[in-house]
């Protein structure tokens, strides 16, 4: 089919751990299924006793699916199987027409399983090739399905020989899997993720990595920085406030009316404070995602379009923000997509910005609005660089 199932995987489940059951009557295809996922092609296979268990590794991501035979001596077995599944997918012999009310009843008596009773449903109508299979909807009407209640269940038509109908099952199953994760977020963050463009694609799949709910605190004048600051200042109980640092920063001739034009006087700004801060060189951008999951907090200076957004057409409007959440795009191996959750002394809002976008907005801090150098009222670079002062830089805190 040009693209293997377990590449399919890798797109639609990212890094992440999934535990999925597969079981069925005896002889619906369960076995065929997996090995179609796991290899792209067909095996030939026996019935089978026990448990058939294949794993897709990339990096440090696995995809388990359990295949449980489904012969009426073990089905008692499949119990064992219910802990911390998170899909059921329950595949039907749609060629099976005299037992198609023995796979109803054994599938309600799983659904009615404590263990399972949050799993989300995905029926395979397998065997749809056969001439006289049924079709989506007659097996729908057969097992019951409109009469569950509180389950999010999809039934899906396939044909495992030929691959027909998997890759649309699974990528309802990801859809699914992936707003399971979601509910988890924090409300502002789900918030924050919905108010962005990243929501509107719906190929993105993303996991939150890291999070610490920080206040917003507006400002007045040009004092993004610190502004910024001082919410990272609140997040370690430095009792201080936004005046105060400012006060601190004019005594230091770091700020004249609030601005802040050189990264590399915060370290010391905070040393004023007690509170530990370094100046880093922002070369890769992984480098700011691996300060995130070391749990620090990240100021970050950048090109700034109109909306306070990351620009990169050099607008000459270098703002501040303080990035302390970082959300990792699932479906490409490389960061290009990832977001971060920000807050910026413009918005009361938490922010959903792309790291690619931030991270070049911050190259393109290469020189000061040229209508700020003549102004005596700024304390700006003598000769208007930023290259040194701002450009490929951030602090952690």
């Amino acid at each position: 089919m040009g693209l293997t199932f377990s590449t399919l995987f890798q797109q639609l489940f990212g890094k992440k751990q999934m535990r999925i059951l597969m079981v069925g009557l005896d002889a619906a295809g369960k076995t065929t299924i997996l090995y179609k996922l796991k290899l792209g092609e067909i095996v030939t296979t026996i019935p089978t006793i026990g448990f058939n268990v294949e794993t897709v590794e990339y990096k440090n991501i696995s995809f388990t699916v359990w295949d449980v035979g489904g012969q009426d001596k073990i089905r008692p077995l499949w119990r064992h199987y219910f802990q911390n599944t998170q899909g059921l997918i329950f595949v039907v012999d749609s060629n099976d027409r005299e037992r198609i009310g023995e796979a109803r009843d054994e599938l309600q008596r799983m659904l009615s399983e404590n263990e399972l009773q949050d799993a989300i449903l995905l029926i395979f109508a397998n065997k749809q090739d056969l001439p006289n299979a049924m079709n989506a909807a007659e097996i729908t009407d057969k097992l019951g399905l409109h009469s569950l209640r509180n389950r999010n269940w999809y039934i899906q038509a396939t044909c495992a020989t030929n691959g027909d109908g998997l890759c649309e099952g699974l990528d309802w199953l990801a859809n699914q899997l992936k707003n399971l994760r979601m509910e988890t977020w924090p409300v502002e963050v789900i918030q924050a993720y919905n108010r962005s463009k990243f929501s509107r694609d719906e190929t993105k799949k993303y996991e939150l990595i890291v999070y610490k709910p920080i206040e917003s605190v507006l400002q007045d004048g040009p004092q993004c920085g610190i502004v910024a600051l001082a919410m990272a200042m609140n997040i370690h109980s430095c009792n201080t406030t936004v005046e105060n640092i400012f006060e601190k920063a004019k005594e230091l001739l770091y700020t004249i009316q609030g601005e802040l034009f050189d990264a590399r006087v915060i370290p010391n700004l905070c040393q004023q404070f007690n509170l530990k801060a370094a100046l880093h060189q922002w070369t890769n951008i992984t480098d700011l995602i691996e300060c995130l999951k070391s749990n620090y907090i990240c100021l970050v200076p950048y090109d700034t379009d109109a909306n306070h957004e990351p620009c990169l057409k050099k607008g000459h409007r270098a703002h501040w923000l303080l990035v302390h959440g970082y959300l990792k795009e699932l479906t490409s191996s490389s960061n290009d997509y990832d977001l971060v959750l920000v807050r910026h002394g413009r918005s009361k809002n938490l922010g959903a910005f792309s790291l690619l976008d931030l991270f070049q907005s911050n190259k393109q801090l290469i020189e000061a609005d040229p209508k700020r150098r003549l102004e005596s009222n700024y304390c700006v670079p003598q000769n208007g660089s930023l290259r040194e002062t701002l450009c490929n830089l951030f602090i952690t805190i």
